[in-house]
């Protein structure tokens, strides 16, 4: 088995991430690769480099605006995301490689108290999430990060929520725009993953919807019939409907 295939099996069983999704990200490891090497800035594809400081140059290399703008927005989504999951799995399968640019949220094992496999409980399934949403879930995680508010995840067996503040009890699940479809799948995510945690006895004391911009002021009261805070983007700075709680 080549490295393109380990990556593509580790993004499915860490990332639970679809088949298409995988071998996207892993052909977007080439793509990185052939432009770096068309640039002149390596010989070799990244598949075949193993040296801990070459990946990192490389990596701030392909960060800085001529390669930003080579690529355009693609940059932000699959290419960008592609290359920092990339790093992540060289760091977890070789001890020599340490990839401190990659800072992963701390994951919160929750003992579930239902079973998700009886048949008297509807099928929660399993969520791809998409490239924006994963790029404004890692702004939002930096943004917290500037402010040293501790952040991670809870993962409900083979589900995961997107962001969660053990501090505060803060919730939040992400959606990458604003149409009403994804405001209610998102609204459904928030509900189910807080009805888990507390069954679980977990402490959620705020729900919150994280948004690229701001909707429309009846998304923002919809969300707060169910005691969600509607949360969105502006520019650098994130903005919460009401009552932020975090300073």
């Amino acid at each position: 088995m080549d490295k393109k295939e380990q990556f593509e099996n580790w993004l499915e069983d860490t990332k639970f991430l679809s088949i298409k999704s995988c071998k996207n990200y892993s052909g977007a490891v080439i793509k990185i690769s052939k432009d770096l090497i068309e640039s002149g800035e390596t010989l070799h594809s990244l598949y075949d480099i193993t040296d801990h400081s070459e990946l990192v140059k490389l990596s701030n290399i392909y960060w800085t605006p001529a390669m930003i703008k080579k690529d355009k927005e693609d940059w932000k989504s699959m290419y960008g995301i592609g290359f920092r999951h990339y790093m992540e799995f060289c760091e977890s399968i070789h001890s020599e490689v340490k990839i401190t640019a990659v800072k992963e949220r701390a994951i919160y094992e929750v003992e579930l108290s239902t079973n998700l496999n009886k048949p008297s409980i509807v099928s929660r399934g399993q969520y791809v999430r998409t490239q924006p949403e994963e790029k404004l879930v890692d702004d939002f995680c930096s943004w917290l990060a500037k402010k040293n508010i501790q952040h991670g995840r809870l993962r409900f067996g083979a589900l995961e929520n997107d962001i969660y503040m053990s501090d505060i009890g803060y919730l939040i699940e992400a959606k990458g725009d604003i149409k009403r479809s994804s405001i209610r799948m998102g609204l459904g995510q928030v509900v189910d993953y807080s009805d888990l945690a507390k069954q679980s006895n977990k402490i959620i004391q705020f729900k919150g919807l994280l948004l690229p911009e701001k909707p429309d002021e009846s998304i923002i009261d919809l969300l707060k019939l169910v005691d969600i805070k509607t949360i969105w983007q502006e520019e650098n700075n994130f903005i919460c409907s009401e009552n932020w709680v975090i300073s």
